[in-house]
């Protein structure tokens, strides 16, 4: 017999007792052309486990290449985007959580900033997917005391991630103060605006040709396909988690022909707005 004796003293690395909080949990799987353009959360982080396949994530206008036994960490306010390889598509499950205080981390996020998003769960592959498939069931079901077994198996969750984000490498901070960075902000703060290549020279005292230069140089990308990636991020939120009208929706990303809208989602995603939306209702709870 093995015994062992634990202080009553609680080793926490929260700093209350009340939080995390699951806002929502998903899965995404059989969806070969599982695209989700650039988006972010202003309240919540999200946890995101690899099941099967692989895909290709943006974060922080960084490209990852994520598989099996990954697990990423979205940070509130993190601009992310997300798809599936079509050869090998992902399964995943995702956690949306919130109400998260951390020791050391800043409110309602899981990892430093400075700590790689993607981490390697390895031989806790098996631990990290049965906590997330045991939440994923107890919340489906629903079934009495749901909420206190969901509570505990994410804290626990949380409590081996920060474990495992100790062994990886930091990542490179971004040049908050480039002028591509500054361009980048503006566009995420005012994509919901008519704004044009010509308007962002004029704001930043530079040619059109130049500033597209410096943000592809930079960033990766032109700054009017950031634009759209932009718009039909928040759009693909819009539709997940509101019943706004598809004509609202258009409006509040800075479109405003719906048919336009619809014609450039449909390009982008591969469905329409209203059979991306019902695609998700009809999968209610498995697709993000």
């Amino acid at each position: 017999m093995i015994k062992i004796c634990l202080s009553k003293v609680k080793d926490s690395i929260f700093r209350n007792e009340s939080g995390p909080n699951l806002s929502y949990v998903c899965k995404v799987c059989d969806e070969p052309k599982w695209f989700y353009s650039m988006h972010m959360h202003k309240h919540l982080s999200e946890i995101v486990y690899i099941k099967e396949g692989k895909g290709n994530f943006i974060i922080n206008n960084v490209h990852y290449e994520v598989q099996k036994g990954d697990i990423v960490i979205f940070n509130k306010e993190v601009l992310h985007q997300e798809s599936s390889d079509p050869k090998s598509p992902l399964k995943t499950i995702v956690l949306g959580v919130e109400d998260i205080f951390i020791k050391g981390i800043d409110d309602n996020c899981i990892i430093s900033n400075n700590v790689c998003p993607i981490i390697k769960a390895g031989p806790h592959s098996y631990k990290v997917e049965k906590y997330m498939l045991e939440i994923f069931e107890e919340s489906l079901t629903q079934a009495e005391g749901f909420d206190l077994i969901c509570h505990n198996l994410l804290r626990a969750l949380i409590t081996l991630i920060t474990r495992l984000a100790l062994s990886h490498e930091n990542i490179e901070s971004h040049d908050l103060e480039s002028l591509a960075y500054k361009i980048k902000l503006y566009i995420d703060e005012n994509y919901m605006y008519d704004i044009k290549l010509k308007d962002l020279a004029n704001k930043f005292y530079i040619s059109p040709s130049y500033l597209a230069h410096i943000v592809k140089k930079e960033l990766g990308f032109s700054p009017i396909r950031y634009l759209m990636d932009r718009r039909i991020g928040e759009a693909q939120k819009h539709l997940l988690s509101t019943d706004l009208s598809v004509s609202k929706i258009s409006r509040l990303v800075g479109y405003t022909n719906v048919n336009y809208f619809n014609n450039l989602f449909k390009k982008t995603i591969g469905l329409s707005p209203g059979k991306f939306r019902d695609m998700y209702e009809t999968n209610k709870g498995m697709s993000k």
